[in-house]
């Protein structure tokens, strides 16, 4: 249609008809670009805010889990170190003996830092999300990251240099009888919130008397090194939520949904 109408411009001598058409030609395909482009980019700025969501999610959850596991080095440190002060004294008492016992349940916990970076993983490495972030928004998100990876990997290998051989032990303590005896009642448990504080496995029990155990080296190195563990995780914890609530807060006073202009 469009042919035919140059056509018979052309070969009428309408020049004027002829720019007209050439006009609405170079229009239609700019607007065409340009509503493309426009579309384009409302797509890539819906599925920004999409990601930015779950990076926020991503963050208050590894600051739950920061927070849960520094409340449990609180509530659980003190039984541990009575522990240790009982066993250095060598007491052997009625009562020091309940708080060994009481303390090699802490003492099967492992602490460590279980963070998730995928949402933060993503947010970076896409290119198409640059144009939506400020260098604010994006030196916030690259700290984060950066420190909570780093904070893991300290995590990780702290418990890989302070892990102990647990068959060096075998003869101070040993696993006691089942919590649960069967999946099934662990199960019912979950669901009727039971099983908060408790153990799902065999907790370890003392068999020797409390003379002896005070006086052996591997036994007394499972409490030092779990200390250790406890007050790095400490610190380190409370760097860490510090962190990750100033870059909630600068990220969440971001417009996620402005395209920077450069």
């Amino acid at each position: 249609m469009i042919l035919r109408r140059l056509s018979r411009y052309v070969a009428e001598q309408n020049w004027i008809a002829v720019a007209i058409e050439f006009v609405l030609i170079v229009l239609g395909i700019y607007l065409g670009l340009w509503l493309g482009n426009l579309n384009e980019d409302r797509q890539d700025r819906a599925l920004y805010e999409e990601a930015f969501g779950r990076v926020i999610v991503e963050l208050e959850n590894n600051l739950a889990g920061v927070e849960a596991e520094q409340e449990a080095i609180r509530q659980r440190l003190p039984i541990v170190q009575q522990a240790i002060e009982d066993l250095r004294a060598c007491r052997t008492s009625p009562e020091a003996e309940a708080n060994v016992r009481a303390a090699l349940v802490p003492l099967e916990w492992e602490i460590e830092f279980i963070l998730d970076k995928h949402a933060l993983d993503q947010l970076i490495a896409n290119e198409a999300f640059l144009p939506f972030q400020d260098a604010a928004t994006r030196e916030t998100l690259m700290e984060l990251i950066s420190y909570i990876d780093q904070m893991q990997r300290y995590s990780i290998e702290m418990n890989d240099e302070l892990e102990t051989d647990p068959l060096s032990t075998l003869h101070i303590t040993a696993p006691g009888e089942l919590s649960y005896a069967s999946p099934e009642e662990v199960i019912a448990a979950f669901e009727r919130g039971d099983v908060g504080g408790s153990s799902i496995w065999r907790n370890s029990e003392l068999i020797v008397p409390l003379e002896e155990a005070c006086r052996d080296n591997a036994f007394l190195m499972d409490f030092y090194t779990w200390e250790i563990s406890a007050y790095w995780h400490a610190v380190g914890g409370h760097s860490l939520a510090e962190t990750i609530r100033v870059g909630l807060e600068t990220l969440r006073g971001e417009d996620t949904g402005t395209e920077v202009q450069n």
